[in-house]
């Protein structure tokens, strides 16, 4: 039962990595916000924290320093 909570909790949580990775891409190649939201079914504020640490990264002088989140 815990094995099977914890395997669950495990799979989620990269189900969501994956759906942040996409988003990151989506982002970088210019899509809008909305498209993003619907295509990955992450929230609104969601995809605003990744695009706000997308440009902080950017004009740090760090373009690929979001491949490494």
């Amino acid at each position: 039962m815990i094995f099977q909570l914890m395997q669950q909790d495990a799979e989620m949580r990269g189900e969501k990595r994956g759906r942040l990775e996409a988003a990151k891409g989506m982002l970088r190649e210019g899509l809008p916000v909305e498209i993003i939201v619907r295509a990955t079914g992450l929230s609104d504020s969601e995809i605003g924290e990744l695009k706000i640490a997308l440009q902080e990264n950017a004009s740090a002088g760090f373009p690929n320093a979001q491949d490494q989140e």
